[in-house]
């Protein structure tokens, strides 16, 4: 188009081990456009950050106190006497040895990544009032440094944005003087997936507006999908950014971007909301996006040697999901409208990831990946004989067990399974559609052919009772020696999904705080399983993720 520029962000806080796809799939979109962009991944930035000597000694003086203040005693979980063991195996080196390890990676990322969450300067005991939101869900790793909890109220999140207590308007102010100040972006655009972005991202947002209030500034990605109902609402917000992206952007991006270029309204662009005079003006929502047509995602300008899994790139075959009837998800809702790419084009985005990147692996992040189409895209990279390693998410389906030597020889090395309970009286009532003696037998295929599998777990569901919960227990017990890693959550409920809806109908009522317009959810409490019932629940989860580690 010219010589103008669009940049694409991805902000803290974020987990640092794997890469993004969202701004390198829209960069792609964007350039094929003729759209000049730039993208930066400042949430690896933001985890640098922590290796400098000042940040070090901090956490390194913090792991100090913690364990004089923090002597284990015998009403500690498991998982808290792990931790304080682990620290103080850490400390007992002098703090050249510490920097040492951690400069040299001999302390992995994922434990470094756990002492800044705990000793940083950035860290802040989140406050009682999380607990009565879905925050303990949604932020379950990183609420003690995102400031999540201000993401829970459009008011006060606002009010934080231009605070001085605001621990990320320093390390934003100043990567905006020393780097994005030698550049003139006519858009920047913000990605935006959980909660515990929302504060970074939308300081980020005011900082940038502060300093280029010509430069149109944008935000979008599954938070702001997640609330399309509320946030045109906000008035506020659009203090903070000329537009809002709901639900698929690339079209909507397109079009802002040339708008804004070429100096015309936003009227009619789909799926935004943006501020008209006094007004707030929310566009029609359309998701009719053709997968086909999409290129390539291109991720330059991301450093993948900066990431603990740089050399595993993100790819997506299909939006939304096939079966979308499991009552807690809310896929369908963020994702409606569920579609595929041809196997011929992720065959051939496979190809053009290995020769650019010199990338052997990918990792398929579909919700879950039809048996049918797994097995067209097996025979395709045998026949192509295309050299890659891949992982992706699929569904307890008998089908797949004859196809398990075929999927070996293409290159799958893990299998995500989605099982949450081993309850038959669950499994029903959360509509999983799952036959629990076939995924015995798929856990046992898999192992015995040598693809790694995984299995993901949900306890504190609606209505489940001890004896619901015990069957999962079970069921890990029974197949520990199949199984090779599994991960476990407490039941959130979300907005926009059936369970909200099914309230009356299974008899439960979730809350919510009035003054949290923006949570993503509700709280629920249990009224079949007591406080320490759950709480021996979680230690015996947590023991046998233990055992399974082994």
């Amino acid at each position: 188009m010219n010589d103008s520029k669009i940049l694409l962000v991805f902000p803290p806080v974020w987990s640092p081990a794997f890469v993004p796809l969202g701004i390198p799939a829209l960069k792609a979109f964007l350039e094929k456009q003729g759209i000049n962009v730039e993208q930066r991944d400042l949430n690896v930035g933001f985890w640098e950050q922590f290796t400098g000597d000042k940040n070090l000694e901090c956490i390194y003086s913090n792991m100090k106190k913690y364990l004089i203040q923090k002597q284990p005693k015998k009403n500690l979980l498991k998982q808290e006497i792990i931790f304080y063991l682990y620290v103080k195996s850490v400390q007992k080196n002098s703090f050249e040895e510490f920097k040492e390890k951690v400069l040299t990676k001999k302390i992995n990322q994922t434990d470094f990544m756990q002492l800044c969450r705990k000793f940083s300067s950035y860290y802040t005991e989140p406050p009682v009032e999380i607990e009565k939101s879905s925050l303990v869900y949604h932020d379950r790793l990183f609420r003690g440094i995102s400031e999540s909890y201000y993401s829970l109220s459009s008011s006060k999140l606002v009010e934080h944005c231009k605070s001085k207590s605001n621990k990320f308007r320093k390390y934003f102010r100043e990567l905006i003087n020393h780097d994005l100040n030698k550049f003139d972006f006519s858009v920047i655009g913000i990605s935006v997936i959980g909660a515990n972005q929302v504060v970074p991202a939308f300081t980020l947002a005011s900082l940038l507006k502060e300093k280029f209030p010509e430069t149109h500034i944008t935000i979008g990605g599954p938070w702001c999908s997640h609330l399309y109902d509320v946030i045109p609402e906000k008035k506020e917000f659009f203090d903070l950014v000329d537009s809002i992206v709901f639900f698929e952007g690339e079209n909507a991006l397109t079009q802002i971007s040339k708008s804004v270029l070429e100096n015309r309204s936003l009227d009619g662009i789909p799926n935004i909301a943006f501020r008209k005079g006094e007004k707030i003006i929310r566009n029609e929502i359309v998701c009719t996006q053709n997968l086909d047509e999409i290129p390539t995602p291109d991720f330059n300008g991301l450093l993948l040697e900066k990431y603990q899994y740089g050399s595993i790139l993100p790819l997506q075959t299909s939006r939304g999901c096939f079966w979308g009837k499991c009552i807690f998800c809310s896929y369908p809702f963020l994702e409606p409208n569920y579609k595929e790419r041809k196997i011929e084009l992720v065959v051939d985005d496979i190809k053009k990831l290995k020769e650019k990147y010199k990338v052997n692996r990918v990792s398929f992040v579909d919700s879950s990946v039809k048996i049918s189409r797994l097995e067209e895209l097996a025979k395709v990279l045998i026949e192509s004989k295309i050299d890659v390693k891949y992982s992706c998410l699929v569904r307890f389906d008998k089908r797949i067990i004859p196809l398990l030597g075929l999927l070996k020889q293409s290159g799958c090395l893990q299998l995500v399974f989605g099982l949450e309970s081993a309850s038959p009286r669950m499994l029903k009532l959360i509509n999983k559609g799952i036959n629990l003696e076939d995924a015995k037998k798929i856990l046992k295929e898999t192992k015995k052919v040598g693809i790694k599998n995984q299995i993901c777990l949900m306890y504190d569901l609606p209505t489940e009772t001890i004896d619901d919960t015990a069957k999962t227990l079970d069921f890990l017990r029974e197949n520990i020696e199949t199984i090779d890693s599994f991960i476990y959550s407490k039941f959130g409920p979300e907005k926009h999904t059936l369970v909200e809806q099914q309230q009356e109908q299974l008899g439960i009522k979730f809350e919510k705080n009035p003054e949290f317009d923006l949570d993503l959810g509700y709280v629920f409490k249990s009224d079949t399983m007591t406080k320490k019932e759950l709480e021996r629940i979680e230690k015996e989860f947590y023991e046998l993720l233990l055992w399974c580690k082994k």
